[in-house]
């Protein structure tokens, strides 16, 4: 029988090319004639070809559930599965292998859709071949490392969702090429750097968020190109100065976080302009000035919370009239002065309130409490609230918490109060029943 070095490398091929992917280039080792058969791209494409499945899923799925996606002609065999045994594979592969395998396999797919697989891995440079992907999907994959350049090859791509890794570096500014791009999720990585001005660029943005990551910088001004932007998620970050005050141009949108930065200056007057907002995160910054009386406007707004930050000045009743689809309202932890609205005691709607640590004057809760039947959880800790609990507390059924640590409120209250849901957490801060 001939020894392998001596057979043609065609032969070789052919042999080992039978065998697993998953174990055929560690043959390499036998010797330097089948280490350099078995490591050229022609031996990758051959010995795939024998196992890759290229079955692809006949009904298309959109992992995103957006608008954006409805009007794509799905072609059944242009949509990825799930990735099988070989797909999660191919990313320890030589990178000849994985070259091959995107350009066999990967390469007739419009929606890459592959998650949840821990082991490390990196998005190499190869991921600029599939130029006809249309959504690439790679949360709690295991990615580390940058983003790699050519990310800026895939013309086609309308979402890129890689959140959840432990990707480094900076945003290419490649990215900024991908005039198509709708959704892009980079969030909860180790990501640092500017925003890159590029991004600026993409007009068809619907969705952009990179929260938990290590970014700096100021917001640009020019985020105003984006308007069709419904999601704008900045929050847990290290961005500085001021939010801008071209946030007003982005008329669509519906979810504005920046919390958790180090954001400075007062809140923009433009963003009360924005009334389709659902929620605002302006929470854990060092925001200051007064609260914009064009609140009043987001009449469809139902979370706000702005709570630890330096905001001042009063809590104008009117902003109260007009967030009356507001759910959760925290203003928590700065320094708004003058009166408790009276308006604030009426509001049905209204699940969540925390106005704790403000300088408000001293004020009781008023028995139209009553009215606020939504109500599930208010803080009013380290206020000037005094007097007694009113009897139509008990009245709320949805309530669930009510904390007033560090408040002149009289411990003494009524027995009716023994049979409420809040009974428990009364008792904890000291009040007590004769």
């Amino acid at each position: 029988m001939p020894h392998l070095a001596t057979l043609p490398p065609e032969v070789i091929k052919d042999i080992f090319s039978r065998i697993d992917p998953r174990r055929a280039h560690r043959y390499r080792e036998l010797c330097h004639i089948v280490n350099e058969a078995l490591s050229d791209e022609h031996f990758a494409r051959l010995n795939l070809n024998r196992f890759i499945n290229l079955k692809l899923s006949s009904k298309p799925k959109d992992p995103f559930n957006n608008e954006v996606f409805t009007g794509l002609e799905y072609d059944p065999q242009t949509i990825s599965a799930l990735p099988d045994a070989l797909d999660l594979f191919c990313w320890a592969f030589p990178k000849h292998y994985r070259k091959a395998y995107f350009q066999l396999k990967v390469s007739r797919i419009a929606v890459l859709n592959w998650e949840h697989d821990r082991k490390p891995k990196e998005l190499g440079p190869e991921i600029g071949i599939l130029f006809g992907l249309k959504s690439l999907s790679l949360n709690w994959f295991g990615l580390k490392g940058a983003i790699p350049n050519e990310i800026g090859n895939l013309s086609s791509l309308r979402s890129l969702v890689l959140e959840y890794n432990k990707m480094e570096g900076s945003i290419p500014a490649s990215i900024g090429l991908l005039v198509n791009l709708a959704f892009l999720k980079l969030g909860n990585n180790c990501l640092e750097g500017e925003i890159p001005a590029e991004i600026m660029n993409l007009v068809n943005l619907v969705e952009f968020r990179v929260p938990n990551n290590r970014l700096s910088g100021s917001i640009p001004d020019t985020i105003a190109n984006l308007t069709k932007l419904q999601n704008l998620d900045l929050s847990s970050n290290l961005f500085t100065g001021s939010i801008p005050f071209s946030v007003g141009s982005l008329k669509q949108l519906v979810h504005l976080s920046l919390s958790s930065n180090s954001l400075t200056g007062s809140i923009p007057s433009e963003v009360g302009t924005l009334q389709s907002l659902s929620s605002i995160d302006l929470s854990k910054n060092q925001l200051s000035g007064v609260l914009p009386d064009s609140f009043a406007n987001l009449t469809t707004l139902h979370i706000l919370n702005l709570s630890d930050n330096q905001i001042f000045g009063p809590f104008p009743g009117a902003i109260v009239t007009g967030l009356r689809a507001c759910l959760e309202l925290n203003l928590g932890g700065n320094n708004l002065s003058g009166s408790v609205p009276e308006e604030l005691w009426n509001n049905d709607r209204l699940e969540v309130l925390d106005l704790s640590g403000n300088n408000f004057d001293a004020f009781q809760i008023p028995s139209q409490i009553s009215e606020m039947t939504s109500l599930q959880r208010i803080y009013l800790i380290n206020t000037r609230v005094n007097g007694s609990l009113p009897l139509e507390i008990c009245d709320l059924d949805d309530l669930e918490e009510i904390n007033l640590n560090g408040t002149n409120v009289d411990k003494k209250v009524d027995s009716r109060f023994f049979a409420g849901s809040i009974w428990e957490t009364l008792t904890l801060q000291g009040f007590y029943s004769s």
